[in-house]
């Protein structure tokens, strides 16, 4: 057995007693905290690794049985070209080898990290969006199919709210109310400006129950929205 060989069993070995271990101990803890991710990325990382490891095991068995001490000898011996091909082969068969490991394993440790940042990076939607989202999407295809894109309204309402539902702006002339922040704005006398909530009421027959008492209701902000 040559050096490269006991160095792949001692790393098979100890990435059994690794895998044996690490799934023994974190499989029930991940579970139980709810953080299934985690096992999903050591599973992928383990069976990677295993195919790696698979991989350098069929390769030394298939591999020619090169020495690079008599090719050196041989080389100094006749002084030739071919010679030093045979050592410079040999050398480049090893390091092919190593390297190719050195890159899976660093493309095995890049996805085992991406696994287990993807939800950290995915932002959580703001205010009560994910739950007003599938609303609104039926709002838009019974009044408005034919908006395009529908992406709009969605960053319409996040802009002036947030999407918070009870989102209000009041100074002393003026009341947003709103995921929409309909408003009313008065003039100095105390007088009506505008009244958007009143005036949005207008364009359809469905609004007729809107009012500034229940300016927070969600089905009638989503549609005038």
């Amino acid at each position: 057995m040559n050096q490269m060989t006991k160095r792949l069993a001692l790393r098979t070995l100890a990435f059994f007693a690794i895998t044996v271990v690490s799934f023994s101990l974190m499989r029930p803890l991940t579970i139980e905290s709810g953080h299934a991710d985690v096992l999903k990325c050591m599973t992928a990382a383990a069976v990677l690794a295993w195919a790696e490891i698979t991989i350098m095991w069929v390769r030394i068995a298939l591999a020619p049985r090169l020495d690079e001490q008599k090719a050196a000898e041989l080389a100094l011996e006749h002084e030739d070209t071919r010679a030093a091909a045979v050592i410079y082969a040999v050398y480049a068969y090893k390091w092919t080898i190593r390297l190719g490991g050195v890159m899976r394993t660093l493309a095995l440790l890049a996805l085992c990290m991406l696994w287990v940042a993807m939800p950290a990076l995915a932002q959580k939607l703001p205010g009560d969006a994910e739950r007003l989202l599938p609303q609104l999407k039926t709002e838009i295809e019974q009044y408005w199919p034919e908006l395009h894109p529908r992406e709009f309204l969605p960053a319409l309402i996040e802009q002036e709210s947030l999407w918070k539902i009870n989102a209000v702006l009041k100074t002393s002339r003026e009341l947003g109310c709103g995921l929409g922040q309909f408003t009313q704005a008065k003039n100095a006398d105390g007088s009506i400006r505008f009244d958007a909530l009143t005036e949005t009421k207008l364009l359809d027959p469905s609004l007729a129950g809107w009012s500034w008492k229940d300016c927070y209701a969600v089905q009638y902000q989503l549609r005038a929205v």
